[in-house]
């Protein structure tokens, strides 16, 4: 049970590390689109697709 609780700790770590690194990519890309960088430029910096960026960029 201890084993078991240990390992459920670490799955929530490694959630909570994924989510913090996905809001900061969509901080990235908010600041990337109002300096007015294209879809093109922020896909290659922050390693989204192309599509991904768009949508952001709508929601934004």
């Amino acid at each position: 049970m201890v084993a078991n609780n240990a390992f459920m700790i670490e799955e929530i770590k490694e959630k909570v590390k994924k989510e913090t690194k996905n809001q900061e990519r969509i901080e990235i890309v908010k600041n990337a689109i109002n300096l007015g960088l294209d879809d093109e430029a922020i896909s290659k910096l922050i390693g989204l697709s192309i599509e991904e960026v768009a949508k952001m960029r709508v929601k934004n």
